[in-house]
């Protein structure tokens, strides 16, 4: 009898131990898995919030213009559409996007988050884009892309602007001072002053603006001047008291003028395009060059000639071409020596970076 008792306590305190140790065991097994479980969710969590803030700043990133997009932009040979008579754009664009100053000055100005502002809105898209396409094409040359978007927002900006459709012929240098003038219009909310024309005393020659450019413009009728440099030298007192040498210059030769019998006529004189200009002690040189074809101003074609790493480039809307010359005073579009730059060179970009 004492036997079976102390067998019935012995097996009792056996089957307790086990019991205890194997509620014990499972329940730090189940506690550590939890706890696992529990940590596990919280690096998913932590690494679904890390996704979350990665693709929000890269998608910050992506809609911002950043100095790697600006060298790439600006190193580009992409070519544009041309969407019927839009080449008057292209050429426009082409000289703009291959300026580090202004590029560099728009992203400092640009805000995203505005709505209103189409225009600036559309234009950091549009370099965006030239963007992807060159890393797409890994930087080849001869790419091209549509920039209807872009000029659809300057006819949308600009609908009340008497004879200005998108479609029809327009003059590149008037695009350009609509761009402009827009721009600073949106970015600066026209806290300048000086969006509109400043004629000097010597109006008849020239006159000068300034917003995102210091602009000059040259009238070639009754001019003696065959050089850049000459007429620059010829106005330099003027030009000293008025070129903000913060700004790069853009230089418009006046080939559309009236005669003494009051007819408008496209002005074929020879202007000598100089490497580089100096006014205050700055020197600035020639990077890009707009250049109208034909007979008459208000037709033709417009090409754009740009300086991409010391090396000449025709762009001819989807087309870039190399230039085979070492002065771009000596380039004949198409091999006509009809369509030299010096004849036909409308306005041109003086950059204080060579």
């Amino acid at each position: 009898m004492i036997k079976k008792i102390l067998l019935f306590l012995i097996i009792f305190h056996k089957n307790n131990a086990f019991k205890n140790n194997s509620c014990t065991c499972c329940n730090n097994k189940k506690d550590k898995k939890n706890k696992n479980i529990i940590d596990d969710k919280i690096i998913i969590n932590e690494g679904n919030n890390n996704k979350k803030i990665n693709k929000n700043n890269n998608k910050n990133e992506e809609n911002n213009l950043n100095e790697l997009i600006i060298k790439n932009i600006i190193n580009s040979t992409v070519g544009f559409t041309n969407i019927t008579n839009t080449c008057y754009v292209n050429s426009t664009i082409q000289l703009l996007i291959h300026d580090n100053l202004f590029l560099n000055n728009f992203k400092k100005l640009f805000k995203n988050n505005n709505k209103e502002n189409i225009l600036s809105n559309n234009l950091n898209k549009l370099l965006l884009n030239i963007n992807k396409k060159i890393n797409k094409n890994n930087n080849k040359k001869n790419i091209s892309i549509s920039i209807s978007k872009f000029k659809f927002s300057v006819a949308k900006k600009n609908k009340k602007i008497k004879n200005f459709k998108i479609y029809r012929q327009n003059d590149a240098f008037s695009f350009l001072k609509l761009i402009l003038n827009n721009l600073e219009y949106e970015l600066i909310n026209n806290e300048n002053k000086n969006t509109i024309y400043n004629e000097q005393n010597n109006k008849n020659k020239f006159k000068i603006n300034k917003n995102f450019y210091n602009i000059v413009e040259i009238s070639l009728l009754n001019n003696n001047n065959d050089s850049i440099k000459s007429f620059i030298d010829e106005n330099i007192l003027i030009l000293k008291n008025n070129i903000n040498t913060y700004k790069n210059i853009i230089i418009r030769l006046k080939r559309g003028d009236k005669d003494n019998n009051n007819k408008l006529i496209k002005i074929f004189k020879k202007i000598y395009l100089d490497d580089f200009i100096i006014i205050n002690s700055k020197k600035y040189y020639l990077k890009s060059i707009v250049i109208h074809i034909g007979n008459k101003n208000s037709c033709g074609h417009y090409i754009n000639v740009t300086k991409i790493n010391n090396e000449w480039y025709c762009f001819n809307d989807t087309e870039c071409k190399y230039c085979y010359v070492r002065d771009i005073n000596d380039f004949n579009f198409e091999n006509n020596i009809n369509n030299n730059v010096k004849n036909n060179a409308y306005y041109m970009l003086y950059s204080l970076e060579p």
